[in-house]
């Protein structure tokens, strides 16, 4: 029946399939994302043996098939932080099927920067690629003004703490996996994805990183002087942390 290839179909029971021909791939994989389902399975897999295993798989992947939910944004929609936001508008004049947000200056001297994401007027918010769209714009502007909005905030920490002298450098990633890095050098790397906490929440993971200039781990030792750092309330602060970067990552 021939050999599978990349591609992308719509199955009556599980909706939108993604499959992904990996030369690496040693076993079938299968993950329900936001689009569909993506399947990955090894080069030279047969279309008999990829239908055979699929079918297998079909009663276990529709109990675990995330329950639809609602659109994330709407027209007006608005987030702020401190310090810079965004809103999501319908707009007349953005041709359909189009998502646009105006460049902003992050060293502009206004004390909020809002981003405005214009999207065609008959957009759909709970389609996928319409919810997509919008994200890669938001995104992208917070990786853009990350390091104007993290690094003053971070120095500023390090100085307050009298720890200037032990930070080598301050960078900012633009990976989600983890909300910051410390090497044993003294360089610390925080994730954009901060800028979407208030200012607050955002010393629990820059006071997380200088404990590491201490201790190099996370012992005892190191939870006690990070509760230090961030003072009497540390323990409400590094919850609301936890429970909001979920909320990106």
């Amino acid at each position: 029946m021939g050999i599978i290839v990349s591609q992308k179909y719509r199955d009556e029971r599980l909706g939108t399939v993604h499959i992904r021909v990996l030369s690496t791939a040693t076993r079938f994989t299968a993950r329900w994302k936001a689009d569909g389902l993506h399947i990955t399975v090894p080069s030279n897999t047969t279309v008999e043996e990829y239908k055979r295993v699929l079918e297998s798989w079909i009663p276990k992947l529709l109990q675990v098939k995330p329950a639809a939910k609602g659109a994330q944004f709407h027209d007006g929609y608005r987030f702020e932080t401190d310090d810079w936001g965004y809103e999501i508008v319908k707009s007349a004049r953005v041709p359909h099927g189009y998502v646009y947000s105006e460049q902003i200056d992050p060293h502009d001297a206004s004390d909020r920067k809002i981003l405005q994401v214009k999207v065609y007027e008959g957009a759909d918010f709970a389609n996928a690629g319409v919810e997509k769209a919008i994200k890669s714009h938001i995104a992208r502007f917070a990786k853009y003004i990350a390091a104007t909005q993290l690094i003053p905030l971070a120095v500023a920490e390090a100085a307050a703490l009298g720890l200037s002298g032990k930070v080598k450098s301050w960078s900012v990633g633009r990976g989600h996996a983890r909300m910051g890095c410390c090497k044993a050098t003294g360089e610390i790397s925080l994730s954009y994805v901060l800028v979407f906490l208030p200012r607050e929440l955002r010393r629990c993971t820059i006071t997380h990183e200088l404990a590491h200039l201490t201790h190099f781990d996370h012992s005892p030792a190191f939870h006690a002087l990070w509760k230090k750092y961030l003072g009497p309330d540390s323990e409400r602060l590094i919850a609301q942390a936890r429970t909001e970067v979920k909320k990106y990552v």
